[in-house]
């Protein structure tokens, strides 16, 4: 059974990946490319960030990083 109020990295991660995705895109949209839907480039982000996190966890819980 997972305790979910231990806190720390791994609980952070998928709150933290998603935001951070999204960050990126924008910077990307604003920045990167001329022509470029700044919608896109923040979705793209986000589920990018999405996937990351729920790998790093699966990993994590695989391997016993969580502890």
């Amino acid at each position: 059974m997972t305790d979910y109020n231990k806190g720390g990295f791994w609980d952070f991660l998928p709150y933290a990946l998603p935001v951070l995705g999204g960050a990126i895109g924008m910077f990307w949209a604003r920045y990167g490319t001329e022509h470029f839907n700044p919608v896109i480039a923040v979705a793209v982000g986000v589920i990018a960030g999405i996937v990351i996190a729920r790998g790093a966890l699966h990993l994590a819980d695989r391997f016993g990083w969580r502890g």
